[in-house]
């Protein structure tokens, strides 16, 4: 059985994920892995496996989506709460430093005094008894603690929240001498309890920092402790998806910190995170994100330059790679895969569809669902002008500008950074499974929409061609199915340039997208160069040429064996008029030859 394509070349993550888990005793702390990627890169199906890895450790996994509105605090609490689940040889981890700290945030003192705060304070801290349970209204406060880090709506049941009673009398002692003595003890408390609720962002960032060191203390103990300790013998692992929403990148910014401030005065701790995020993370200290087929654990890279994150941007697959997984997937249709840029979600996408990118255009199409889970990363404002964007030859303030009816500067600046953010915008270039699904929705625009296909493509030639950029001007023209002047401009050109800067031109020109389908055969070069039966020979031989590289670079169109002969002879015809070039225009030939007998041996082995 083939593996997961969204897994596909990212077994070095795997594989260094585990290295770290076990190793005994770090010398250095263990990576903040980062996994940086687009929408459909398989940020979370790499994290479900390294789930699956963690399978018997310690482990926390959090979805970030769902918990939008939670602070650092709340996050580090859910992180508390299942890293708490008793593992089998490894026992229970212990906070009780976390949670009495949690506990007294969670008090009620407003409008109290001074003194009657620290009342309250000693009063909860000496209800924390060895050989008794806690108080009904103590009790309550750590149900509603732990319920805030419950995923669910549902209670928090009864046997857990023994549990964690369990663990505040047991290690009641270390948890009170960690806030300080008595009477500092209650102070420090109270004051956490203001700065949390009534402080200023400053004192809250104090207040959080001092809960996330109660954290990691509990952790070092838990693994220092001289009874279960020397049997923890893996770490605690942490897992993050979509950690660039909600207080996501202050909880990697916070343990950075944390990390940094601990070097030299206390021993590594042994959380191993690993956190997804799909946007440009440029509030975080980063190192140049690493191939996730080279990481080891020597690309942490920890301490230096104060760069405590492990980056890995999990890159589009490689048309060998994307072809060497369908043939061991056992897809027989593998053409169609074009289409998807390597993406692997798309590639998935497409699986779905046996490899045939013609049905990416039914309205019913997984292709469908695929945009929407896009465009909701996105906007709603900007989502109309996302599609228009698609239109332009590229995505520079210029072309949006003409593209992007009556927009102003600073929309199309946001609208640049949205996709740069996401990962969508590369110099200037749509990611070409965002454009293709964004045509299709330009495609299904009338033709009296300011913002339709026709109208949209107009200003793009319009613009072009007042800016003397003549194969932009001709690439929207034939987006407009304008094939007659193209050609003939392109034929002019056979004279005066390289036979090889000739061939890349004809290429540029015809990625142009296409309004409406049409056969990607014999019968559809017939249909588009028909006007050309009574033009000189020359111009018939490019009409040809040019009609069918352009239903070849359809990426919804399953081009058959034939179109690719076609172009072959038409490139042969070339070579005999051209004899200077009669070396590049018949390798073109054979280039096309072979690509068509792989077509013809790939339909038979259906």
């Amino acid at each position: 059985m083939a593996p997961d394509i969204r897994l596909y070349g990212r077994s070095s993550i795997l594989e260094s994920f585990a290295a770290w888990g076990i190793r005994r005793r770090p010398i250095r702390p263990l990576p903040l892995l980062l996994l940086i990627g687009r929408r459909g890169s398989g940020k979370t199906a790499v994290l479900h496996e390294l789930r699956r890895l963690a399978s018997g450790w310690p482990c926390a996994f959090l979805d970030l989506d769902s918990r939008r509105n939670d602070s650092v605090v709340g996050l580090l609490g859910a992180i508390v709460f299942q890293l708490s689940e008793g593992h089998r040889g490894l026992g229970r981890l212990k906070f009780p430093r976390f949670l009495i700290g949690q506990l007294a945030a969670q008090l009620n003192l407003t409008g109290l005094t001074q003194d009657a705060a620290r009342q309250a304070v000693h009063t909860l801290l000496d209800s924390v008894k060895r050989y008794r349970r806690l108080p009904p209204d103590v009790r309550q406060l750590l149900g509603q603690v732990l319920q805030a880090a419950v995923p669910g709506p549902a209670p928090v049941p009864d046997a857990v929240l023994s549990a964690f009673e369990l663990t505040l009398r047991l290690w009641r002692a270390p948890g009170k001498r960690w806030w300080g003595d008595d009477g500092p003890a209650a102070d420090r408390l109270v004051e956490l309890n203001r700065q949390l609720h009534d402080g200023t962002q400053r004192e809250r960032d104090e207040a959080t920092e001092a809960l996330g060191r109660a954290f990691l203390a509990d952790l070092r103990s838990a693994y220092g402790n001289v009874f279960r300790g020397p049997d923890r013998t893996v770490a605690s692992v942490a897992l993050l998806d979509n950690a660039h929403l909600g207080a996501g990148t202050d909880l990697l910014r916070l343990l950075a910190r944390l990390r940094a401030s601990a070097v030299g005065a206390e021993p590594p701790d042994q959380l191993l995170l690993a956190a997804a995020t799909g946007r440009r993370p440029d509030r975080l200290n980063l190192a140049t994100p690493v191939d996730p087929d080279r990481l080891t654990w020597d690309d942490s890279r920890l301490g230096q330059g104060h760069a405590w994150f492990c980056p890995v941007e999990l890159r589009d697959l490689t048309a060998r790679e994307v072809t060497d997984w369908a043939e061991r997937s056992g897809l027989s249709r593998r053409s169609g895969l074009a289409v998807t840029g390597g993406l692997p979600g798309a590639v998935s996408v497409l699986l779905e569809l046996n490899g045939d990118p013609e049905r990416l255009l039914l309205p019913d199409s997984p292709a469908v669902r695929s945009l929407e889970t896009i465009l909701d990363d996105f906007p709603e404002s900007m989502r109309s002008a996302l599609i228009s964007a698609a239109a332009a030859e590229d995505c520079s303030p210029t072309s949006l500008n003409a593209a992007l009816r009556d927009a102003t500067a600073g929309q199309i600046r946001q609208l640049r950074t949205l996709l740069s953010e996401r990962f969508w915008l590369a110099e200037d270039q749509l990611h070409p499974w965002l454009r293709a699904l964004l045509l299709v929705q330009l495609r299904s625009r009338g033709d009296d929409d300011p913002d339709g296909w026709q109208k949209t493509h107009t200003r793009l030639l319009a613009l072009h061609g007042s800016q003397a950029r003549p194969d932009a001007a001709r690439f929207h023209e034939l987006a407009l199915g304008r094939l007659r002047p193209v050609v003939c401009s392109v034929e002019a050109e056979l004279d005066t340039k390289a036979p090889a800067d000739w061939i890349a031109l004809v290429r540029r020109i015809t990625l142009a997208p296409h309004r409406r389908r049409r056969p990607a055969d014999i019968s559809g070069v017939a249909e588009l160069s028909r006007w050309a039966a009574d033009e000189p020979h020359r111009v018939l031989i490019v009409a040809r040429l040019m009609a069918a590289h352009w239903l070849a670079a359809d990426p919804f169109v399953r081009s058959g064996p034939d179109l690719f002969d076609a172009i072959a002879d038409e490139y042969e015809e070339l070579a005999s008029l051209r004899p200077d070039g009669y070396g590049v225009f018949f390798g073109e030939a054979e280039r096309f030859r072979g690509l068509a007998l792989g077509r013809r041996i790939e339909e038979e082995n259906r």
